[in-house]
């Protein structure tokens, strides 16, 4: 999947921080490129096996995404890869934002809607892609917004399946997001922190120390810092290829 979105409107609609010309100064265009996820992700019980799943995917997007600039530079237009995952800011505004919104871009540039669940729902796949951009000086031609309304009227059932309870219909609490989707990585490491400092005694403190939840933070971390969560993507009925 790839579309084109122009830089102009993007700059208008997007936060601050987030505006293709607060990453590349006198930005044209912003291309969107998306790959689907597989079946399998949403079939094993072993999280993880998906959750390595999305590295592998983010890590094919950040190649295309490279390769499409290189390609532009070679032709004469500066242009800035955005990485599909991490680093993003975590500190600054109170969540998770990356340099671009890759599914605010995907939508500009006519690959889908932004459902209820807050991701990026395509008429092939629905929810079920990952995203990456490339901020360019190159004056592409533009695609259009789609018209097709892919989220399902009164559906609900990536708000009934959040267990972190953060979605509804007009809200989406980020905070109680975070708390389910980052459980076993940085968000979760300073969790965790928190109560081995706050520990009882010495012996409290230990079996923190040698629980679970560090390991699994090395190996989260140490892998790309996957997501834990991904209810709303699998329940969701969008996408012809469900």
């Amino acid at each position: 999947m790839v579309g084109i979105a122009s830089a102009e409107v993007l700059n208008q609609k997007a936060q601050d921080g987030q505006k293709p010309e607060d990453n590349l100064p006198g930005a044209r265009s912003v291309l969107s490129f998306g790959l689907r996820m597989l079946n399998s992700i949403f079939e094993t019980p072993n999280i993880r096996v998906s959750r390595q799943n999305y590295v592998h995917l983010h890590k094919k997007l950040n190649d295309i995404a490279w390769d499409v600039a290189s390609f532009l530079e070679f032709k004469g237009f500066d242009a800035i890869p955005i990485t599909s995952d991490v680093p993003v800011d975590m500190m600054n505004r109170g969540g998770v934002y990356g340099d671009i919104s890759h599914r605010n871009v995907a939508a500009e540039a006519g690959l889908g809607e932004i459902g209820v669940s807050r991701n990026l729902l395509t008429p092939e796949f629905g929810p079920r892609v990952r995203l990456c951009s490339v901020i360019t000086r190159a004056p592409l031609v533009c695609d259009k917004r789609t018209e097709n309304h892919l989220c399902p009227e009164k559906c609900n059932k990536c708000i009934e399946a959040c267990p972190g309870k953060a979605l509804s219909v007009d809200r989406f609490d980020i905070k109680a997001c975070l708390n389910v989707l980052h459980h076993y990585n940085l968000y979760g490491l300073l969790q965790h922190l928190g109560r081995i400092l706050n520990a009882k005694d010495a012996e409290e403190k230990r079996k923190l120390v040698f629980d679970r939840t560090l390991s699994e933070i090395y190996m989260s971390l140490r892998s790309g810092d996957s997501p834990f969560c991904i209810d709303c993507v699998k329940v969701c009925p969008a996408g012809k290829h469900v």
